[in-house]
């Protein structure tokens, strides 16, 4: 008994000083983030596992988002999006968006991705899940179209997982995909 009322007592004391303690730490520049492992890299749609998706995809965003609640695809990047016909998926992208280093935003980010996604060079674990995807065409600045080799229902849902977040194509064209991994660029919070 004299134990329960220790345990009690203790308790009581540390539910007081947490929130102070976390009040002094929510003043700080700094967020500190307890993983049980380190990412495997910092380059966005190339390994799949938990650790490094929990990661990049608070650097990185994608093109549609779920609501937490209904689970049903909300906007993210892309404003809008429709079926355009049993092949063809038409997304409208939100504009203003700007990559950590300045790049816009636009349609070439979304061609660029799925380019680096589909390159056999590039060697990333995500490119059997775009297999469908012939080819992503720019309609305007602000506007794609996903190109499937036959009717893709899915690929709504495909979007929405975090193997297709968004890269900056001027960086990655110019500086490489070395640098990207040692400085990632790109467009989420962090």
């Amino acid at each position: 008994m004299r134990f329960l009322k220790f345990f009690v007592v203790l308790a009581a004391l540390l539910a007081q000083a947490l929130p102070a303690a976390a009040q002094s730490r929510m003043k700080a520049e700094e967020v500190v983030i307890a993983l049980a492992a380190e990412p495997r890299t910092l380059l966005p749609v190339t390994i799949v596992d938990w650790t490094t998706n929990n990661m990049v995809e608070h650097m990185y965003d994608r093109l549609v988002d779920r609501d937490p609640k209904t689970y049903k695809p909300i906007p993210m990047l892309a404003t809008s999006w429709k079926v355009v016909d049993n092949t063809t998926w038409e997304f409208s992208l939100r504009s203003g968006v700007k990559f950590h280093n300045g790049e816009p935003f636009d349609a070439q980010s979304v061609k660029a991705t799925m380019d680096y996604i589909k390159d056999p060079a590039n060697k990333t674990h995500y490119a059997s899940r775009w297999s469908l995807v012939k080819e992503v065409q720019i309609v305007d600045p602000y506007t794609v179209r996903f190109i499937t080799e036959k009717a893709w229902p899915g690929l709504i849902d495909r979007i929405s997982a975090t193997d297709m977040l968004m890269m900056p194509p001027k960086a990655l064209k110019e500086q490489g995909v070395q640098a990207l991994l040692a400085k990632p660029i790109g467009n989420g919070p962090f």
